[in-house]
């Protein structure tokens, strides 16, 4: 018979054995109590911190999108809720009818005053400022204080994260009820892309393809989101500012809120240059139709892409296919370079960070000056004597 090469070895010191099970067990739970002490002290940091208060409401995200200041469209898939009152980025934000922004004050429908109707994303809304600080609200008080001809109201109906062609159709709603004299149609370079995006920031949206017969509107009614279940560990867990901030900047953040992965998700079948050259044409048709004025924006969204000379590349083709008639274009890119060759901190006070985020008062104050000139040109309108 084969033995067996293993041999049983009686423990020699057992008292050893135990005193390195307890400094092993004492190590651990030392290591645990640091860690939740680490934890405790952020914890409470977030807590004190003077953070934008909403950024830690335990809501998920079909709420936390849509609770304050957004509302669900079957078209457009969000856009702002009307006559909501809101607190956001510390500031606080009013809307009226149709979500049209407060200026500082809600516009008055019924007033004979002519109206100049804005449509775009974040920066035309004014993500990050007050109402009175958004640059349609800065156009407004410039125009009421030149002593113009006529009295003149700026109806701000921007909506955050909007692509163009979210934008076009929010126009197409609004023009035939307000009748605007001009229309500024404002966009950054990213809005091109979102075309071709059937969901943003984990929210659905309709969006269009070029078929033989033109444009056609994708995705509607577009799908209502619904809160996800969650489970008890789920809720006690969001109780925590920490680790709902820490969750919110990771890939986790999304499947955590919303049940999904896809914070954002492709369109089929979208050709990026054929449905933007498609639907700023149905712009100018819009235009044609209902006889406003048109001033095409190109914002810049960060300084950054100030700094090296600007272009706008993403429109050229378009630019050179439309009679000069028809519209006017603005680059604000164009002003800011020039400032930023002269006073580059001056620039960047523009921006409220350096390399990204929205427009400070001072930069919307800016945008609102260099509008002024070619929006008094569009109107025909002079200043009283």
């Amino acid at each position: 018979m084969r033995r067996s090469s293993f041999i049983l070895c009686p423990v020699n010191n057992p008292t050893g054995l135990l005193h390195r099970s307890v400094s092993f067990l004492s190590g651990i739970g030392l290591s645990l109590s640091s860690v939740a002490i680490i934890l405790i002290f952020l914890e409470f940091f977030f807590r004190v911190a003077p953070w934008d208060s909403t950024l830690f409401e335990p809501e998920d995200l079909v709420q936390g999108h849509f609770k304050y200041l957004y509302d669900y469209d079957p078209l457009l898939g969000w856009t702002v809720k009307p006559n909501a009152k809101a607190s956001k980025w510390d500031v606080q934000i009013q809307s009226g009818e149709d979500g049209i922004r407060s200026n500082g004050h809600l516009f008055d429908s019924r007033s004979s005053n002519s109206k100049i109707l804005v449509v775009g994303d974040s920066f035309a809304f004014g993500d990050e400022v007050g109402d009175s600080d958004t640059w349609p609200a800065r156009l407004e008080q410039l125009m009421g204080r030149k002593n113009l001809a006529q009295p003149w109201q700026v109806l701000n109906a921007g909506v955050s994260s909007y692509g163009l062609d979210q934008m076009l159709l929010r126009a197409e709603q609004l023009v035939p009820k307000y009748r605007p004299k001009l229309l500024i149609f404002s966009f950054i370079p990213d809005d091109i892309q979102r075309c071709a995006m059937s969901v943003r920031h984990g929210v659905p949206k309709s969006y269009f393809v070029v078929g033989p017969n033109g444009l056609r509107l994708m995705n509607v009614p577009v799908r209502r989101l619904e809160s996800p279940r969650r489970s008890v560990f789920h809720f006690f867990l969001l109780r925590s500012y920490f680790l709902r901030f820490l969750i919110s900047r990771t890939l986790l953040g999304n499947y955590w809120n919303a049940g999904t992965m896809g914070e954002f998700k492709e369109a089929p079948y979208v050709s990026i240059d054929d449905v933007t050259l498609a639907l700023l044409r149905r712009l100018i048709e819009l235009k044609r139709a209902y006889h406003f004025s048109l001033l095409i924006m190109v914002e810049a969204d960060s300084i950054k892409d100030v700094i090296v000379e600007p272009s706008i590349e993403e429109i050229t083709p378009f630019l050179q296919s439309v009679p000069d008639k028809d519209f006017a274009w603005f680059n604000v890119s164009v002003p800011l370079h020039e400032m930023s060759s002269l006073d580059k901190s001056k620039a960047e006070s523009f921006y409220h960070s350096k390399w990204a985020g929205h427009m400070s008062p001072e930069g919307n104050q800016f945008v609102a000056e260099v509008l002024y000139q070619p929006v008094l040109k569009l109107l025909g309108q002079e200043i009283k004597k």
